[in-house]
């Protein structure tokens, strides 16, 4: 089992890479960012990831 965790960013064109351990402290970063910062993008997964999560807890057919 692996103990090291890989990130990569949702934007193809970014070449940054990091890996973290089990509890996501990072261990190393790799690359450079070359695109400006997506604020939105951030609230919008968030957003995804609560109605998500909420459609898996309720238990309302």
């Amino acid at each position: 089992m692996s103990t090291t965790k890989y990130y990569r960013y949702e934007n193809s064109h970014c070449a940054v890479t990091a890996r973290a351990d089990l509890q996501d402290i990072i261990l190393n970063i790799k690359g450079d960012h070359f695109h400006p910062p997506e604020p939105e993008q951030i609230q919008i997964r968030t957003f995804k990831q609560v109605v998500k999560a909420h459609a898996i807890s309720e238990s309302t057919p």
